[in-house]
């Protein structure tokens, strides 16, 4: 629900980006108030937007948003129309709408009257966000079977473990321990505080953002 193409200049605006809100669709709840562009996101809330290459004029086209909350709760409502697009379909048949933790969004392209093609794009995006964001361990096994059924190449597991030492040191043996029980090579484990402990426990690959580039800046 937004200005869409005249926010991101794909065409030509009369005047400034519109507010959030201004949809052609529906209108602003009167209980929504506008807090603007700089406010943040609300408390246990991720998000981040790209440019990934749908759109020609490179403006980003990609958006992907996570919700924290161990249990979470949402609603979801669909355009009304005799022919939904892929994700839309798929969306409704995978999906636990009413507790939705991650939502992929992208712009410029609706995949709409794609066919099966469409649906195995769908699906495959779908998976490979579930594995960007992260599961639960006893999750893990069945989000890589359905990623292989889908042909996708799952090489290994990646774990951001806890700040506690014994904590992390239990995070990385169940890390390796899960990876050799589904016969995945890579175990990305270790950034700049515990590189060492993942190292000597089997890491294959670490992550040394802050030690390279320094503190991240929010």
């Amino acid at each position: 629900m937004s200005a869409g193409k005249d926010v991101w200049g794909d065409r030509a605006a009369a005047g400034p980006p519109q507010p959030f809100f201004h949809s052609r669709w529906v209108s602003a709840p009167e209980c929504v108030r506008e807090l603007g562009p700089h406010a943040g996101l609300p408390k246990g809330f991720r998000a981040a937007g790209v440019a990934c290459g749908i759109k020609p004029s490179g403006n980003p086209d990609l958006g992907l948003l996570v919700c924290d909350a161990d249990t979470p709760v949402s609603a979801a409502r669909f355009a009304d129309t005799g022919a939904p697009a892929a994700p839309v379909m798929l969306s409704r048949e995978r999906c636990k709408l009413s507790a939705l933790r991650v939502i992929l969004a992208n712009s410029g392209c609706a995949n709409a009257a794609t066919g099966k093609r469409g649906l195995d794009d769908a699906a495959k995006t779908q998976g490979a966000a579930g594995m960007a964001v992260g599961v639960a361990p006893e999750e893990v096994a069945q989000l890589v079977s359905r990623a292989r059924e889908l042909n996708l190449n799952v090489r290994g597991l990646m774990v951001v473990a806890p700040t506690d030492p014994g904590q992390a040191r239990r995070a990385f043996a169940a890390t390796i321990a899960l990876a050799d029980e589904l016969g995945l090579v890579e175990r990305s484990m270790g950034m700049t505080e515990d590189l060492e402990m993942a190292c000597s426990l089997g890491s294959s690959e670490v992550r040394l953002g802050r030690s390279l580039f320094g503190p991240r800046i929010l």
